[in-house]
């Protein structure tokens, strides 16, 4: 680089190494300068788009892959980086078709495998996504790769036994992948029967929302169209209390809790309170099995401590105020 400054394709391993370290607002720039030098380099707009993604800037990482298969349409890894990169715009239609065409270049293209599996899940047809990398595991009874997304397509399906069979398989050949040990935490999680209600009441809203194609805005653009609604929808909900005589029938309750549960922002609120309280609970159900303890993060040991604290704040002053009562 010393010598060469302007040499793109070194230019665009640099890049590659800082999107690698997970630094990809400095491998953007870096990249653009090599593709400055060399704009009919296809690999370059393929790190270029895998760059914008990983720093979550789907609307020109978009671009940059659009880019790359226009250079070189016959490459099945651009059509999967194009199917990823659409998958994370929640378009899978679109996603799927770009994974297919990949599968036609190249049949065994895991990353088009992948791609495919996802969007079918998204778009419902679990029961055809969750056979997918049956053949692949035929022929290698060990790939992580294969085990891991059987693991995420079962999930997806509900079927949450044999999620956890293929994760904890493709956990112990790739012990480092966070992705991994978090989808096999939360097929865990699932064995409670209060938890899959949670889990699939927010898939459920998950998908409800997908379907205005609010997700496929920029995020900038979800934030303001977000707060705007917040303010009609506040006056609303105030003007149906009023209107039903609400706060007469909660003079009981204090006027802060009122205000707070009059408000969207007070639902949203009371709402994430208790589905964390939820989330601690199995957590701390988790850590009394021996064999998913091993599989939570600090994290999530973190939020079980603070959850088992709480209660033994909770029980000793229950405790004194009963002592008070008898003494």
């Amino acid at each position: 680089m010393a010598q060469q400054p302007t040499h793109a394709v070194m230019l665009g391993w640099l890049g590659v190494c800082l999107l690698n370290q997970h630094r990809p607002a400095e491998a953007i720039p870096i990249l653009q300068r090599a593709i400055g030098h060399a704009p009919l380099n296809p690999q370059l707009h393929g790190w270029l788009a895998e760059s914008y993604s990983a720093a979550k800037d789907f609307f020109a990482a978009e671009a940059a892959s659009r880019e790359a298969l226009r250079l070189a349409p016959e490459q099945a890894d651009f059509h999967g980086l194009a199917g990823m990169v659409l998958l994370r715009k929640h378009r899978p239609k679109q996603a799927l078709r770009a994974a297919r065409t990949g599968l036609c270049l190249d049949p065994a293209h895991k990353q088009c495998l992948t791609v495919q599996a996802r969007a079918l899940a998204d778009l419902g047809q679990t029961n055809v996504s969750a056979p997918l990398f049956a053949p692949v595991l035929v022929d290698d009874p060990l790939d992580a790769f294969a085990h891991a997304n059987q693991g995420f397509n079962y999930l997806d399906a509900g079927n949450f036994r044999a999620a956890q069979l293929h994760l904890h398989t493709a956990l112990q050949q790739q012990p480092d992948n966070a992705q991994i040990r978090a989808g096999l935490v939360e097929a865990l999680k699932n064995s409670f029967w209060y938890y899959r209600l949670l889990w699939q009441g927010g898939r459920w809203v998950t998908r409800l929302v997908r379907r205005t194609g609010f997700f496929a805005l920029e995020a900038d653009t979800r934030k303001i169209i977000a707060y705007v609604l917040q303010i009609p929808l506040l006056f609303f909900v105030w003007g149906w209390a009023f209107a039903h005589g609400f706060f007469s029938n909660i003079g009981y309750l204090s006027i802060g809790f009122r205000l707070l549960l009059l408000t969207p922002l007070g639902v949203i609120i009371i709402l994430t309170l208790a589905g964390a309280l939820l989330q601690s609970i199995t957590l701390t159900l988790l850590r009394c099995n021996p064999q998913a303890r091993p599989y939570l993060s600090s994290k999530e040991i973190l939020a079980s401590n603070c959850f088992l604290a709480g209660l033994g704040v909770l029980a000793v002053s229950a405790s004194a105020r009963f002592a008070g009562l008898l003494f």
